[in-house]
């Protein structure tokens, strides 16, 4: 009877063992991912300043001159396939693409740095409803945007110097740019909580990214298949939302995001609103004063 009862007594000690296996692993993975999460946060406050520095200025001054080259690549391609009125087009165009970024920025800029704040704090849930919320003005500020490009495209034509000659081509390209700058508005600002996040490589990428493509199909839609203006403009928009997407999936689905988007952060919290546009105030009126000297 011994004999029964020790292989019995040895699969059941066998089996409680593989359970504590199982729990102990399964515990060490959710404290290895929840360190991971913390890891690219925690560090901004432990590791050599002068490194941080270099780490997260290179990548956003590099990332800073890939998001101005879409003007340049718009002018480069409508240059060569149109002539000096696509690169007139493009000049004429800027000032407005300015005031844009400028709008968006009113809520970027406000967004991220209450998002640091909270961040640093170890608020993670307020952190998620500034996120959300921010996106959420991004989202209306790309509707108002478009309606304006829609309804008041001739007159905001004539405030930036519009020739008679110019009118009508200048009217294609700005009226495409506004309507699709949602892809702008949401990647570019989406983006900048990916440093927040501390990504500065990927956010870097996202933006690299989005200017090789914006080159690419600026190649199709203008040199080979020959649209002219209007395929420029739809090849910038094009390249905004490749950008766009990765900086979306990250905060959504990303493992080792500390922070992510959700749709119960988006809920509207005026209150929110008005402090997140109070602190971007400041870059929005940098970005308007901007666009003003492109003008003159």
């Amino acid at each position: 009877s011994q004999g029964q009862v020790e292989p019995q007594d040895q699969a059941e000690s066998q089996g409680q063992a593989g359970k504590l296996n199982v729990n102990l692993s399964g515990e060490q993975g959710a404290e290895s991912e929840t360190e991971r999460e913390a890891l690219s946060t925690d560090r901004l406050g432990t590791s050599s300043v002068l490194k941080l520095l270099f780490e997260f200025s290179i990548p956003a001054v590099i990332m800073m001159t890939f998001n101005a080259l879409y003007n340049i690549v718009d002018s480069i391609f409508l240059g060569q396939a149109v002539g000096e009125t696509g690169i007139a087009v493009t000049t004429l165009a800027f000032p407005i693409m300015v005031m844009l970024m400028g709008l968006s920025a009113l809520a970027v800029q406000g967004g991220n740095a209450l998002a640091a704040i909270q961040l640093g704090e170890d608020r993670i849930d307020a952190v998620e409803r500034t996120v959300g919320n921010t996106v959420l003005l991004l989202i209306i500020i790309a509707v108002i945007i478009a309606l304006v490009g829609i309804v008041f495209i001739d007159p905001l034509l004539a405030l930036v110097g519009t020739t008679e000659e110019l009118f009508d081509i200048a009217k294609v390209f700005v009226q495409i740019v506004m309507i699709g700058f949602i892809f702008q508005c949401i990647g570019m600002g989406a983006n900048n909580f990916l440093r927040t996040e501390g990504k500065p490589m990927l956010a870097l990428g996202t933006s690299v990214f989005g200017t090789v493509m914006c080159i690419v199909f600026n190649y199709v839609l203008v040199m080979l298949l020959g649209f002219g203006v209007a395929g420029s403009a739809f090849a910038t928009i094009i390249g905004q939302g490749c950008s766009m997407v990765p900086v979306i999936w990250y905060l959504v689905k990303g493992k080792d995001a500390p922070f992510h988007l959700r749709m119960s952060g988006m809920k509207p919290d005026v209150r929110l609103w008005g402090t997140i546009l109070s602190l971007g105030v400041a870059s929005f009126i940098m970005q308007v004063a901007n666009a003003v000297i492109n003008t003159l």
